[in-house]
């Protein structure tokens, strides 16, 4: 086995010896030879072999191009390295790369890191899509949403749509009331938002969050629909 990594001073990027053997035959799309007639030998042969459905020769690494990237890290700053340059430096650390074990062992952690950097990365471009999926989706449902009261359409409640605006019925009777009450004048006037009567009308009108009332009038009722529905749930 020629070591094309021999001779190579990866711990000395500047006093680097690139060797002519390096130029290593690394497939149709990257055909190194200068040379026209092998580069249409080399492309008559791929096709033959594609057409009979014959495998394609096992193509060997580009023990250039990886001292070449090597090397490069190592002239660069840790903080801008890829996060998977670190594994291969520590690789080359414990490795004798003048033998033909250390440069083959080289070679396996680089295209594995390399292989374990570009599966993170297609996980992360999945986890965005989903995210940008759901948040459209969020986003599709907010369009169908009432502006006042937030409610999504139902059978007992119709929105009505007019360009970018939606209102539903029963907030369009809170308005037609506040309306009519502005009108007449009464607007600050508390109502017991149950049977509508006004504090002079009854004798105690409880006031809750958000402008709730409710009159002493309306209590019985509201407790005994409550009780019925416990004693129906349990």
């Amino acid at each position: 086995m020629l070591n094309p990594l021999r001779n190579y001073a990866l711990v000395n990027p500047v006093d680097r010896v690139k060797p002519a053997h390096a130029r290593a035959r690394t497939g149709f799309n990257t055909m190194p030879f200068k040379d026209q007639d092998k580069r249409n030998r080399y492309s008559r042969d791929y096709m033959r072999r594609r057409r009979a459905g014959q495998p394609q020769p096992k193509r060997e690494p580009n023990y250039a191009a990886i001292d070449r990237e090597i090397a490069r890290w190592m002239g660069m700053r840790p903080h801008r390295r890829p996060g998977w340059a670190d594994k291969v430096l520590d690789a080359i650390k414990g490795l004798d790369l003048h033998t033909d074990e250390g440069a083959a062992e080289l070679v396996r952690v680089y295209y594995d890191a390399r292989r374990e950097h570009r599966a993170a990365l297609e996980a992360r471009e999945r986890e965005e899509a989903a995210e940008r999926e759901a948040r459209e989706r969020e986003r599709e449902i907010n369009r169908q949403r009432c502006n006042f009261c937030r409610h999504l359409p139902s059978t007992d409640r119709v929105i009505v749509e007019h360009g970018h605006d939606r209102v539903c019925e029963h907030c369009v009777q809170q308005l037609t009331i506040k309306v009519a009450a502005v009108r007449d004048g009464t607007e600050h006037i508390k109502r017991c938002n149950f049977c509508g009567k006004v504090r002079a009308e009854v004798r105690l009108l409880v006031h809750g969050l958000d402008g709730v009332c409710i009159c002493d009038e309306c209590v019985p009722g509201v407790v005994e629909i409550v009780e019925e529905r416990a004693a129906a749930n349990a």
